[in-house]
């Protein structure tokens, strides 16, 4: 759940190598993804630069155009 939150992230700050640790999650463990998320990280740390979300969904929501699943 770090790294899906945009409060953890900002208290995180994790670079492209962190997200390899997502592969032992089962629906992460494909290179293509892994390789997606470390692409859009850049986008999603500048997202969460800064905010403090009430409803983590509704950030999620607000923010599907710019950082799609």
């Amino acid at each position: 759940m770090r790294y899906f939150s945009p409060t953890r992230i900002q208290e995180l700050q994790p670079i492209a190598s962190d997200i390899d640790s997502l592969s032992a999650i089962p629906f992460f463990n494909d290179t293509g993804v892994i390789t997606g998320l470390k692409e859009k990280l850049p986008a999603y740390l500048a997202r969460a630069n800064g905010v403090n979300p009430p409803d983590i969904c509704e950030w999620w929501k607000n923010n599907k155009t710019v950082l799609p699943n």
